[in-house]
């Protein structure tokens, strides 16, 4: 076996350990938002009088004109909404012209976290050969097979990480637990609780576990 596919091996081995463990737990914890602070805004304070016809005249004046720059305002920022509107429209017609070949759908999310279930329930079943099954070799690109598989299932077995994994602990790792994230490069990263898989789709159009 490879360093290469000894060290993804073992890092998907120790990773999924982790998400055993998580999934094992509660997590029930809450968010807490922040509460009204119950300040009230103070009195406003007692304004003199205007004094004089020609004051009141002066603020009659100064709201006349504040009224015809706010109609003028809003006028503008009708035609700002309705400019940004447009481009706006353009820009996501635009972005769906542009999806490229290698987009992660929603398919290939739900496929990757059926692999990582796949690879626990033979975990579980401490069946070594059935999980190096869903492993990618780095040194190849494609799937574990021939001696590379061979050799990964030796090093699974040597590695005694099996043992941690029941079938009652595999029950409890469920779709729910596992989220899934596409990336630009079109692999998907496989997480839970700070815990990450990286998951790479071969040649055969099935997604495989890749360290």
């Amino acid at each position: 076996m490879t360093t290469i596919m000894r060290r993804t091996l073992r890092g998907a081995a120790t990773g999924l350990g982790a998400l055993a463990i998580v999934a094992g737990a509660s997590s029930c914890g809450s968010l807490l938002g922040g509460g009204d602070d119950g300040s009230e805004d103070p009195a406003g304070e007692e304004q003199p009088a205007g004094e004089g016809e020609d004051g009141a005249g002066a603020e009659d004046e100064g709201a006349d004109a504040a009224a015809g720059e706010g109609d003028g305002a809003a006028s503008d920022g009708d035609d700002a909404a309705t400019d940004q509107g447009g481009e706006d429209a353009a820009t996501d017609g635009g972005g769906d012209d542009a999806a490229s070949g290698t987009e992660v759908t929603e398919e290939d999310l739900g496929a990757a976290k059926q692999q990582v279930l796949t690879f626990f329930e033979a975990l579980g079943d401490h069946d070594a050969e059935a999980a190096c099954s869903v492993m990618l070799d780095p040194s190849t690109g494609e799937p574990a097979s021939g001696d590379g598989l061979a050799a990964c299932v030796e090093e699974l077995d040597a590695s005694g990480q099996m043992e941690q994994f029941s079938p009652e602990v595999v029950d409890m790792i469920t779709e729910d637990v596992l989220e899934a994230e596409g990336n630009d490069d079109g692999s998907i990263t496989i997480s839970a609780a700070g815990t990450e898989l990286g998951m790479e789709k071969a040649d055969d159009g099935t997604w495989y576990i890749a360290g």
